[in-house]
């Protein structure tokens, strides 16, 4: 069996769907949800597998709960019956991985993760405007906060990083200083 064929006709199939209801992109957005609960809780995706203990309606009251408030949008939950009745439901978190990557290649949209040690949306707002004047793409910017940080940011775009945070800046000038002096003894 090749996981890359099958999620990938299952994703193509998916993005169809949910174009044809109007959902595409309240769909990505429930996916992109998932996939982080499945990154984040192993166990979830043990779960959802589990042919044994656990009934289909309830694995679709799992994934609903993942979503939080949101309600699952009609596309998807059908999409997840689909799965458990192909018995494919162990391949969820690679098609819905392949969804979103496909709904964002569809419709120019840059997936930015941007770290901070406290929001600032005014640096949102600036970096999307660079990006998209840059790129010619929308962006959507996933903001994670560290407040660890002492200051600064660091941005990835696609495989583009750009670490312009504060102990980035003083570990390179810590480097050079050091290199600069080992030259003078």
């Amino acid at each position: 069996m090749n996981i890359g064929i099958i999620s990938s006709r299952y994703a193509k199939a998916l993005m169809r769907f949910a174009e044809e209801n109007g959902e595409a992109g309240e769909t990505c957005q429930q996916a992109r949800t998932l996939v982080k609960a499945f990154d984040e809780i192993p166990e979830f995706h043990r779960i959802i597998d589990d042919k044994a203990s656990i009934s289909d309606d309830r694995k679709v009251e799992l994934l609903q709960s993942a979503l939080g408030d949101d309600k699952m949008t009609r596309s998807l939950e059908q999409f997840v019956r689909l799965l458990i009745h192909n018995e494919r439901i162990n391949l969820l978190r690679f098609m819905l991985r392949k969804f979103v990557d496909d709904f964002l290649n569809a419709y120019d949209i840059y997936l930015t993760k941007l770290i901070v040690p406290k929001e600032s949306p005014q640096l949102e707002m600036r970096l999307a405007g660079i990006i998209k004047k840059v790129s010619g793409k929308n962006v959507i910017i996933e903001t994670v906060i560290r407040p660890e940080m002492v200051g600064g940011f660091i941005v990835s775009v696609g495989d583009y990083r750009v670490d312009a945070s504060i102990k980035t800046q003083l570990d390179k000038l810590k480097r050079s200083f050091q290199k600069k002096n080992r030259r003078i003894v």
